[in-house]
């Protein structure tokens, strides 16, 4: 649960007005104030009350998908080789490309992958399919940030659907450009 002390920064956080947070809390205004000021320390029951409103605000403006994704997605077939994949990775300065097959997504092509891959072998022969790992996860466009963020704890990337269709592509470096960190 929230600590009263970390109310105020909680609250700014997310962009909300004490107003605005005391009519979701069912509270007074003039209540966060003083928990704000330090002035009062709140009673268990109010303070949760105030902590589900902090908690329902921060997820109905939590970003989607679609608002933070790629649109540009660039795509490998399993039977290219890897220089081809190389060139594509280096001109566009991306470190991994999603494998496709008759449009559907069967695989991911790490930067990692092609280097393992070229201490054992002759890689100019080598194939996206044969060092390709599975295909990253496919999210809908109204996933929330906290979700996407859980997954690419995971993997390098995830793909954004929109009515079956990849619409975009979601990095960790995409997450990070966004500045976003935890509420407190």
């Amino acid at each position: 649960m929230l600590e009263p002390s970390m109310l105020h920064k909680a609250r700014i956080t997310i962009g909300i007005t004490q107003k605005k947070l005391a009519v979701e809390s069912g509270v007074s205004q003039s209540l966060i104030a003083k928990i704000e000021a330090g002035i009062l320390d709140p009673t268990f029951s109010r303070m949760k009350k105030i902590d589900n409103a902090i908690s329902q605000l921060s997820t109905n403006s939590e970003k989607t998908a679609s608002q933070i994704m790629n649109k540009k997605v660039i795509f490998s077939k399993k039977n290219s080789l890897i220089l081809s994949i190389i060139k594509i990775m280096t001109t566009h300065s991306i470190s991994q490309i999603p494998i496709i097959d008759s449009q559907v997504v069967i695989g991911l092509v790490t930067e990692s992958a092609i280097l393992e891959a070229s201490s054992r072998n002759d890689f100019k022969r080598i194939e996206a399919g044969y060092i390709m790992s599975d295909a990253p996860p496919l999210v809908n466009e109204k996933t929330p940030l906290s979700s996407i963020r859980e997954l690419l704890r995971h993997d390098p990337i995830v793909l954004v659907l929109n009515n079956g269709k990849i619409v975009g592509v979601i990095t960790k470096a995409d997450i990070l450009g966004e500045k976003i960190y935890s509420r407190f």
